[in-house]
Parts: structure tokens; sequence; C-alpha cells
């Protein structure tokens, strides 16, 4: 063992050559501006030294990054590309370099950056929401989102084809009553310095205890011509909807209508004609029409 310890230390007061590691920090970068590619974290230099100065400087505690000022870049013939020389950190590195360690040369040369100007738009935000009711509920109304719109910003490449955010996935198990839920918006993790206004919205879950309810109405004929006289039978339908419990009162035969439409060309030689059903509020929903089709004679 102390023939292995001596000849360690023998060996170490022989010069050597070797690669250290020196991290880089970058600022002075506009805001208005993305590096759409991630530059180097760190620069390599070759050092000659004695082993004793070399392992020194790998573990000494010293490893403040340098500070590369992204505003002394220079352009390149390549569109929206950048360099700045290395040898531009040469004396900063001597001078954290023990005096005793020579640094021969740096690599690479230049670092490049890729950049892209960065703008913004409002996107629509659609849900990712799976709702489901427990029985005898439905959506009294649609799942509305606050807010609607999120203004994003980042590289124009990526800003001028995006059309709408997605949320993520969520899922509802037997709700009973109206709900409200923070979503949080799915971003690209590959696209450099996107940026969200909002990052969360919620989604609003109108949910109501449904009942059914019938109506009766009298059929309004409508035909393709004045002197078309028409009259079915019967001259009245029942119709059954779902509405919510609260707005059970509000619907009557004043909001919704029942017609038939008869033109001469068309329904010529027809047995029966369909019956529509319009007016009806969007809080109701449609079960069905006794009957959905009516017989019918002309009238001369």
């Amino acid at each position: 063992m102390l023939s292995v310890f001596f000849w360690f230390l023998s060996s170490l007061s022989k010069n050597y050559t070797t690669d250290l590691s020196f991290p880089i920090e970058y600022v002075g970068y506009s805001n208005d501006f993305i590096l759409v590619e991630e530059p180097p974290l760190a620069v390599k230099g070759q050092v000659f030294g004695s082993g004793y100065e070399l392992i020194g400087e790998q573990f000494s505690l010293n490893k403040k990054a340098l500070e590369i000022d992204l505003k002394s870049a220079r352009p390149t013939k390549q569109k929206n590309t950048y360099y700045i020389e290395i040898k531009r950190l040469r004396e900063d590195i001597d001078d954290r370099l023990d005096q005793d360690i020579q640094l021969q040369y740096l690599k690479p040369d230049s670092i490049y950056f890729k950049t892209q100007r960065r703008i913004s738009k409002k996107v629509a935000v659609i849900t990712r929401l799976e709702v489901d009711l427990e029985s005898g509920y439905q959506l009294r109304g649609e799942v509305t989102v606050n807010p609607k719109m999120v203004k994003v910003s980042g590289p124009k490449s990526f800003i001028d084809t995006l059309q709408v955010l997605y949320t993520e996935e969520f899922e509802t198990s037997e709700l009973d009553d109206s709900s409200k839920i923070e979503l949080k918006i799915v971003v690209p993790e590959n696209i450099n310095g996107l940026q969200l206004e909002e990052e969360i919205v919620s989604a609003s879950i109108p949910v109501e205890k449904f009942t059914e309810k019938e109506i009766e109405l009298d059929l309004e004929i409508e035909t393709s011509s004045s002197k078309t006289d028409l009259k079915t039978f019967p001259s009245k339908v029942t119709v059954k909807v779902l509405v919510p419990i609260s707005l059970y009162e509000n619907l009557d035969n004043s909001l919704v209508q029942a017609k038939v439409y008869y033109k001469t060309s068309r329904d010529k030689g027809a047995n029966k004609l369909p019956v529509r059903i319009e007016g009806l509020p969007k809080y109701a929903k449609l079960i069905r029409v006794e009957p959905d089709r009516v017989e019918f004679i002309l009238r001369k």
C-alpha cells in the first residue's frame, strides 16, 4: 500500500494535459426574441499543468458560471442565426485558473444561436371533460370555460400555426349538482420560450335533475302555395320533453310550435307528412312526438 501511495504522489508531480469544463450563463437577452434551440451550458478548455494542480482545479468549489452577453452576438449568413467567439472568455478563464495551469485552447471556437421573433395572440381553450351524471340528471346547458380565450406568446413559427389549446383530461363520476372545475392548460414541452397569460381555466358544468313533461300542441300547416288547402288527421300532437325541474313551469305551448310542411311538387302522392317541432328552448330535450307523422287531405 505504501508503494502504491508513493507511486501516486510521484505521478501527481508530473505534468499532464487534460480537459476542464467551464459552466456558462447567458445574459443580456431580449424578451422580444426566443432561442429556439437550447445553447450549450458549458465550454471545454484544454489545460496543461501538474497533477497536483489539475486535481485541485477539478475539485475546486469556485464553479461560478462565466457570463456571455448575447447583445454581443453577431449575425451569420443564415437567417435568424447568430454566433459569439469563445476566445472572448479566455481572459476571464485565465484569471480563474491557478497560475501554474496553462490554458491551451477552448472548444468549440464559437457558440451559435438560432432565434425567432416572439409574437403573441389569443386562442380558444377547449376542455377535455368526460362527464358522468347520476341517474335522472342532465346537463342544463353547455359546459362553459373561463376564460374562453388565452393569450399565448412564443416563437413565430409555432404561434402562426396554433389554433386552439386543450386542457388536461378530466373525468367526473355520478355528478348530481352543478360544479366548477379548475383545469390546467396543456402546452408542448419542446417549444422554447412558450408563455401563457393564464395557465389554468375553470370549467362550469350546469347539472340539474330533469323530469318529463307533456305538451299538447295544435298542428300548424305551412304550404308552398296560398291556394293549397290542407287538413291533417289528427289536428293535434303530444310532445314529450325532458326539462329541468326549476324550469318546469316555464315551458308551455306558447313557446313551442308543431308544424307540417307541404310542397306540391315534393309531397304529391304522399300519405303522411312528418311533424316538426320548433321553438323548443335549449334547456329542454325532445323525447318524442306522438304521432310523429300525420295523414292529410287536400280540400278544393
